[in-house]
This record gives structure tokens, C-alpha cells and sequence, in this order.
């Protein structure tokens, strides 16, 4: 990416995330939610109420990484989700924009990755009394499927998800591939087609978004990533 379309990427950011005031859930606000600019005092050690965090995390600074405010995760020996709580149907704001620059890896997909809890689709859930699942512990809210967008190191997996198939939990490959690493991506992607997807025999129409984070998860070898511009929209 040149330096040019770096500028314009860094505009973008700020002009669609700004700073949104802390709140204990989100809703859409003129068809948007603002999920992560990062604002330059984001901090996981002080974070508002409408964030909350599972596992045990590490250093998370957020830094400019050429021209455009970042949030820079490493992966180490523990898992950690990081997540914004939100009151959103999915079928209002399906649409998830963000973007990212990720460093080498050594596994199949990096270790740092987007995640988003969905709540209210499950038939099984309804029909049989479950309740929706809560996941490492109890800080993050209830929720009945959860899907990870992850980044994989092969390029031509694009578009596809992988072949690890769990009832609550699915990973999609948004992009990957060793040319596109230590570059910024602007990504956007239809959630409620990759739920269709992902789970067909569950209603969309019922489906709310309970939260929408970034997942680390334990690798040998540390890998970073660097997130900005986390938007969700209709």
C-alpha cells in the first residue's frame, strides 16, 4: 500500500469511527455503531463499561502504525477476548467494516482475530429450554453462537470457512496469504449472509448482536496484529 493510500485509509478511519462516549451496551446510532477507532486514551487496563475482557490478557498499546491509530495485540501462552457489548439486531446493521495489518504466523490461521456473539436464532435453544452460552467465564453477555473472523495463511482460503465444524462457533476466512502481510486492509463483510451461512437452520430474523471484539488465542510462537476502524453498519 503506498504512502498516499495510507493517508486516505487514515482519513477514512477517523471520519467513520471518532469517538463514541462509553456506554454499558451500544446501539445503532443514524444506522451506524462505532465499535473501535482506537481513541488515542484507550487503554484495556481502564477500560469504559460498555468493554469487557475474558482471559488473561497482555500488552495491547495503541499506536500509530504508518499514519493510522491501530490497537496492537501479541499473541502469547493465554487466550483473551476484548469486546465491546452492543444492542443491535442483525439484520439492522449486518454490516461489519474494520481494518487490519498482520505480521507472519505460523499456524494455519493467526492467532488474533475478530469475534462476534450472536444471541436469539438458535431453534434449539428455544425448543428445548437452553439458555444461551456464556463463554471463558461470566463477564461476557449471553450468547448462542459465536463467529470468528480469522486470518489464514494461505490467500486462497479467502472467502471460505474452515473445515472445523462446532455447533456454537465458526471461523471464516476473510483473507490471509504471506504477500498481504505487514500491509492495511479495509475490510467489510455481510454478517447476516456469513450467519446464513455458517448456521441455515437458524431464524436471522430473531438474531441480535451481543457483542463484537478481538480474540487472541495461545500460539507458540508470538504473532502481531493491528486493528483499527471497527464499524458496524446497515
Amino acid at each position: 500500500m503506498t504512502v498516499c493510500q495510507v493517508k486516505v485509509l487514515a482519513l477514512a478511519i477517523v471520519l467513520l469511527v471518532g469517538c463514541a462516549v462509553p456506554r454499558t451496551s451500544i446501539e445503532p446510532d443514524g444506522g451506524q455503531i462505532r465499535i473501535l477507532g482506537p481513541s488515542p486514551n484507550f487503554s484495556i487496563d481502564t477500560l469504559p463499561t460498555s468493554w469487557v475482557i475474558e482471559g488473561i490478557p497482555g500488552k495491547a498499546p495503541v499506536i500509530d502504525k504508518d499514519g493510522v491509530p491501530a490497537l496492537r495485540l501479541t499473541s502469547g501462552s493465554d487466550a483473551f477476548i476484548l469486546a465491546r457489548l452492543t444492542r443491535a439486531r442483525l439484520l439492522a446493521t449486518p454490516y461489519l467494516s474494520w481494518a487490519w495489518n498482520m505480521t507472519s504466523h505460523g499456524g494455519a490461521t493467526h492467532p488474533v482475530r475478530l469475534v462476534i456473539g450472536f444471541q436469539g436464532g438458535n431453534p434449539q435453544g428455544k425448543s428445548r429450554g437452553g439458555k444461551p452460552r456464556r463463554w471463558f467465564g461470566t463477564a461476557l453477555p449471553p450468547h448462542d453462537r459465536r463467529l470468528a473472523i480469522v486470518w489464514a495463511a494461505a490467500a486462497l482460503k479467502r472467502g471460505s470457512f474452515d473445515d472445523r465444524v462446532e455447533i456454537t462457533l465458526r471461523r471464516y476466512i476473510q483473507r490471509g496469504g504471506r504477500e498481504n502481510i505487514g500491509s492495511w486492509w479495509l475490510e467489510t463483510t455481510d454478517l447476516a449472509d456469513l450467519y446464513a451461512r455458517a448456521w441455515p437452520e437458524d431464524d436471522r430474523g430473531q438474531v441480535g448482536i451481543a457483542f463484537i471484539g478481538i480474540s487472541v488465542v495461545p500460539a507458540v510462537a508470538p504473532a502481531q496484529a493491528h486493528v483499527s476502524g471497527v464499524l458496524l453498519s446497515r
